[in-house]
């Protein structure tokens, strides 16, 4: 657990030269972010974070994570954006396919809440998408969902 919590510090203050992370805001609280990861000229990784556990089950994690879409497809320009959940993280899996996530294969074998499960691969196109939802944050990187 701590060396979890080292990494996560690390990935924080001393981002990797290919992570771009939007800061989520509800209600002037920092909820999570959207991560965009890759150096593909058109292509790139889409991942999401709400937390704590309280702020779940609210619709925060789909807003996080069109706003990550809009941001790679209207700003950032890409055509294609991946993402990765696993198969046990039945929310996760849902927040893709609402997106409109094609599921495009399976991926390494890992564990969820101590249960072993796989990762689901999922791909959605620029061209798949009609008008995206609108960033409304504060400053750049940042999207207020609520």
């Amino acid at each position: 657990m701590a060396e979890r919590a080292a990494f996560l510090r690390r990935l924080n203050t001393a981002p990797p030269a290919d992570l771009l992370r939007l800061s989520a805001w509800c209600d002037g609280v920092l909820v999570g972010y959207a991560d965009v990861q890759g150096t593909e000229p058109t292509r790139r990784e889409l991942g999401y974070v709400i937390g704590p556990s309280a702020a779940w089950g609210k619709g925060l994690g789909l807003a996080a994570a069109q706003a990550g879409v809009h941001h790679m497809f209207e700003i950032m320009g890409l055509e294609t954006v991946w993402a990765e959940a696993l198969d046990a993280n039945v929310a996760s899996v849902r927040i893709l396919q609402r997106l409109g996530m094609v599921e495009t294969g399976r991926g390494a074998p890992s564990t969820y809440l101590g249960r072993p499960t796989h990762y689901r691969q999922f791909s959605l196109d620029r061209s798949a998408v009609g008008a995206a939802p609108r960033s409304t944050g504060r400053q750049s990187g940042a999207t207020e969902l609520c």
